[in-house]
């Protein structure tokens, strides 16, 4: 993860030095999401626009790891912080 997923993880950490979450293709309850943009070298733009019910509008691209972990670019990925 590059390009703004260092500051997606200060967020959702919240004053922590670490944060675990779990992450689906799929909704689960209470989770948050992060949209697709658009692909872009393999990964993929995405804007976390809420988190926890604030508004946030965060952008970020997301390396072709993401790929090697879903077999494609999700066009959402919901999570939820542990």
């Amino acid at each position: 993860m590059v390009a703004g997923a260092d500051v997606m993880l200060d967020i959702i950490a919240n004053g922590r030095n670490e944060c675990s979450f779990v992450a689906s293709e799929t909704y689960f309850d209470k989770a948050d999401k992060l949209e697709l943009v658009n692909h872009s070298g393999g990964g993929g733009n995405y804007i976390l626009k809420e988190f926890e019910g604030k508004t946030i509008n965060h952008k970020m691209w997301l390396c072709n790891v993401i790929v090697y972990i879903f077999r494609k670019v999700p066009n959402v990925l919901y999570f939820k912080t542990l």
